[in-house]
């Protein structure tokens, strides 16, 4: 009975809600690919820079599953909020091992783990170069989520 003229806005809601759902799962795959790495090999330094990556692949995988989305701020944010899922996802996991996703009871573990070492800017100066590593994943997520116009 009722009919949707407005193709074009459908369209683009479901590759909207598609692109949210494959960006979730991104995040989920690549912080958890993360943290095991970082777990298993117990190393005293941190390779944040493998955040950047997971920033460039998730923003990859909002553009591609958008369909080559162009100047559309919400599918940029939907990527920024991936790769922070991925980031959060990513120190649990490197944390306190793949036992987070079969114990909940861990979550109350990750807290002071995690987020303990961010309060320590002046004694540790490396937890500023992680912080300003993981905000440039978001940026390189935000950015590479949407296909730039060359204007000539």
């Amino acid at each position: 009975m009722f009919e949707n003229f407005n193709l074009n806005i459908n369209g683009r809601q479901n590759r909207f809600i598609a692109s949210i759902v494959a960006g979730v799962l991104a995040a989920i795959i690549l912080g958890t690919l993360y943290g095991v790495i970082m777990h298993s090999s117990n190393l005293s330094s941190e390779f944040a820079l493998l955040y950047i990556g997971v920033g460039y692949l998730i923003g990859n995988v909002v553009k591609v599953v958008g369909r080559g989305v162009q100047r559309q701020y919400e599918f940029s944010w939907v990527a920024v909020g991936c790769t922070v899922l991925a980031i959060l996802i990513g120190d649990m996991v490197a944390a306190l091992g793949v036992d987070i996703f079969f114990h909940l009871n861990l979550l109350g573990d990750v807290y002071p783990i995690v987020f303990n070492g961010f309060y320590n800017f002046f004694e540790n100066p490396a937890v500023v170069l992680g912080l300003v590593i993981r905000a440039s994943s978001a940026y390189m997520a935000f950015f590479n989520s949407r296909i730039t116009v060359n204007m000539r």
